[in-house]
């Protein structure tokens, strides 16, 4: 016997449907799920040498974060070899799962009157590999935190004076292993490279008494060190800043390698057409360089820095003026441009390139009488926010299409 249904029991049952699914808790695409691809991040200031906000108000700088990145965004805040205070770092990680940030940490030694201290090397750097893993271990983490090993070696002030990629190497091998050992959700990169440094040929750069590799080299120190050392990788972390030292517009990128003091021997690899080592694409020579001369893998890529340095400032004097030379009006038109604009002129728009995870603002908030150009916030010295520049507006905008 068939059974026919009117058209209007149809409607009704259709009705009972449609108010079941509104009501059903399903999941939001952006709020339940923080991470679905690429994401904007912004750096935090909270410590450092030039900076030291009070805890109390940490909370103010993440929600202005997660305003600017929206859910799943990223922030970055490095922790210094003598603050591994879990309590304090715990306080950090619950913040974030609050706001739904995903929290990247920077291990970080101590500042010195002249550079950054090179870990202490007992032979295998166990020794401070282990007392970082203690400090992981102490802590409560049930979503992934996301930690760089590190920052700039390239560059002899922030390795105690002396690129050594060779010592980098085994040091990252060091802590990334002990933290692999821990049941924790923990994804781990090495530093990201400084791309304009020139290669001082185990001299002092002129005027200084530090010395400096490029990229190229460091990166072939490393591996050649520690050739494994991939095992142990989990994301890429990368500086990528503009031309100019901080100013020229997003299209302007060059191939350059700077070797001098005898380093002009050392041969040069070219790269293929339209690959760049310094310019907002840069990351995309690192992968070449990784995957054809080095021979790896290149794993996702999270560029930990990058950002443009704005005329105004709260204090003028303020000692981050080099390369200030556009108003951030402008800096906000080239930053709109460096992630949603066009690839006519050859460059690849930063949201639109699948090898990214992610771009992390170079900087929400420092103390402005040293990071009054760079800041997206405008602070006073404690870090109380009074304003936001127009980089810090374009960004909110777009976390909020």
């Amino acid at each position: 016997m068939v059974r026919f249904v009117s058209i209007t029991s149809m409607w009704r049952v259709a009705g009972i449907l449609i108010v079941i699914l509104a009501l059903w808790p399903f999941p939001n695409s952006t709020e339940e799920n923080p991470f679905p691809g690429f994401k904007i991040g912004t750096h935090l200031l909270f410590l450092g040498r030039h900076t030291h906000f009070p805890q109390d108000g940490w909370g103010e700088h993440l929600r202005y974060a997660r305003q600017m990145t929206g859910a799943g965004g990223w922030v970055v805040q490095l922790i210094y070899s003598n603050d591994m205070n879990p309590t304090k770092w715990q306080e950090f990680l619950a913040y974030c799962e609050e706001l739904r940030l995903r929290p990247v940490l920077r291990l970080a030694m101590v500042e010195t009157p002249d550079y950054w201290a090179a870990p202490p090397d007992d032979g295998e750097y166990q020794v401070i590999a282990d007392q970082w893993a203690q400090f992981f271990s102490q802590m409560d983490i049930q979503n992934p935190v996301w930690v760089v090993i590190g920052n700039e070696p390239n560059n002899g002030g922030e390795w105690g004076g002396r690129a050594d990629p060779a010592a980098y190497a085994h040091y990252f091998v060091a802590v990334a292993s002990r933290l692999k050992t821990l049941d924790k959700p923990i994804k781990i990169a090495p530093a990201a490279l400084d791309a304009y440094l020139p290669h001082t040929n185990h001299l002092p750069f002129p005027g200084t008494e530090i010395t400096m590799m490029d990229a190229a080299a460091f990166l072939d120190g490393m591996f050649t060190a520690e050739p494994d050392l991939m095992q142990y990788v989990d994301f890429w972390a990368s500086h990528v800043y503009p031309l100019g030292a901080f100013h020229r517009p997003p299209w302007e990128q060059e191939f350059r390698v700077d070797r001098f003091q005898g380093a002009e021997t050392i041969p040069v690899r070219l790269p293929p057409f339209q690959i760049y080592n310094r310019g907002i694409n840069s990351y995309r020579w690192e992968q070449w360089y990784l995957e054809n001369v080095i021979g790896v893998k290149m794993p996702p890529i999270l560029i930990t820095e990058f950002g443009y340095r704005h005329r105004e400032s709260v204090d003028p004097l303020a000692v981050d003026g080099g390369g200030a030379e556009v108003d951030s009006r402008t800096t906000a038109a080239y930053v709109k441009q460096a992630f949603w604009g066009d690839n006519e002129r050859g460059w690849i728009p930063l949201s639109h390139d699948p090898l990214l995870m992610g771009v992390v603002y170079f900087a929400l908030a420092g103390t402005p009488d040293h990071w009054g150009h760079t800041n997206l916030l405008l602070v006073d010295e404690q870090g109380r926010v009074r304003g936001t520049y127009p980089i810090y507006d374009t960004l909110v905008n777009y976390a909020n299409k």
